[in-house]
């Protein structure tokens, strides 16, 4: 919630539990609830998954989140649904069921102890840059507009950091099915129009980023 309610947007939250809808409205007053099982289509349309941008699922059981996913994706062909896989064989079901993209605690934990483990000073600056409350830095995306001033520009003739503090990360191509990403890219990658730009930053400059990518 703390990651998503600085961004502006409506959020609506499905659940069937009566505590934790009263822990949400304490905790939360400004978020939209719908009373209710995620996994029936009528629940979904009440919270306006037709026009949503996102949807996040995490139910307690992977087999619901397989029949949210089908269930979701039935009634919007366009947004994109981010799905928790708790056991590795589900990752393929929620896939083909119309994730998205997959998020799975037990092989993340699992890497994140290892890092951990032999690059301490590394996982605590990620720590520092992904967390959320009171963030000092931030990885984010801001996408290379057609009519906007950085279009046709290489990095170096952008001045992203003169002009925003960002430090580019990496440059991910839309302009072929590959989408491959371009790390440290160097001064003269040139972002086609669509490209996505990964950065790290405040968020002040990201909307700084974002407004001059866009004017």
């Amino acid at each position: 919630m703390e990651e998503l309610m600085p961004l502006g947007q409506d959020l609506v939250v499905i659940e069937r539990d009566s505590k934790r809808l009263e822990w949400i409205h304490d905790q939360y007053p400004d978020v939209l609830t719908v009373t209710g099982d995620a996994t029936l289509d009528v629940n979904l349309a009440q919270a306006g998954i037709q026009r949503a941008r996102g949807l996040l699922t995490c139910p307690s059981a992977d087999t619901e989140n397989v029949f949210v996913c089908l269930s979701a994706r039935h009634l919007n062909q366009e947004f994109t649904i981010v799905a928790r896989a708790l056991e590795e064989a589900a990752l393929d079901e929620l896939y083909r069921a119309g994730a998205n993209h997959l998020v799975s605690p037990n092989v993340s934990g699992a890497i994140r102890m290892a890092s951990v483990l032999l690059r301490p000073e590394v996982a605590s600056f990620l720590d520092i840059a992904t967390r959320s409350g009171g963030l000092e830095l931030r990885f984010e995306q801001a996408a290379s507009q057609p009519d906007s001033k950085l279009a046709g520009l290489t990095l170096l003739e952008a001045r992203i950091p003169q002009e925003t503090g960002l430090i580019v990360i990496a440059v991910r191509k839309q302009t072929d099915e590959t989408h491959q990403f371009v790390f440290n890219p160097v001064a003269d990658t040139r972002p086609d129009p669509g490209d996505e730009m990964i950065v790290l930053g405040q968020p002040t400059q990201v909307d700084k980023l974002r407004r001059y990518a866009q004017a």
